[in-house]
């Protein structure tokens, strides 16, 4: 009969996991993954929201920006950031990190600005058309044209653009 190996310490079952894991992931991606979501805490949330880490690929973590801007400032400060992953991960998870601009790092940012929509514009009547086609200047001579800047004029009054007194006529 086998004898059952006894553990002389208590360890954590979060540890044995890791180090198992460890152990076993030759190709490095449980490293990596641990790097990729270790990068929003070492960056910070500000700059978090203006990048993503990608993948960690033979020591090089792949970061991604929205704007060659802060590829640039992130770079000039790599050093730093190194250091922190180091820290939290361990010095063997990554020995550089490198950024890209893509329009992939902002799709997942939660500080986006709001989209304002636009009011729609209500339509001028044919009436206020007619009104606003006698402002219209005689030099116009293509009727299509003169039509067009009437509407305009007409849908521009309507929005409170202009008031009645300011006319094409008058700024003439």
């Amino acid at each position: 009969m086998a004898r059952k190996k006894r553990i002389g310490s208590v360890a954590r079952i979060g540890e044995l996991a890791e180090e198992v894991l460890r152990r076993s992931d030759r190709s490095g991606g449980f490293a990596g993954a641990r790097v990729c979501a270790a990068w929003e805490s070492v960056a910070g949330p500000a700059v978090a929201a203006h990048s993503r880490a990608v993948r960690v690929t033979e020591g090089e973590l792949l970061v991604a920006v929205d704007s060659p801007a802060w590829a640039n400032e992130l770079a000039l400060m790599s050093g730093s950031y190194l250091t922190e992953l180091h820290r939290r991960v361990g010095k063997d998870s990554v020995r550089a990190i490198r950024f890209t601009v893509s329009r992939s790092a902002r799709s997942r940012t939660s500080t986006k600005p709001e989209r304002r929509h636009r009011q729609p514009v209500a339509l001028p009547s044919d009436e206020e058309v007619r009104a606003a086609l006698t402002e219209v200047p005689e030099s116009i001579s293509d009727p299509a044209l003169k039509e067009a800047i009437a509407r305009a004029l007409a849908a521009l009054r309507k929005a409170g653009s202009l008031n009645g007194a300011d006319t094409a006529r008058d700024q003439r």
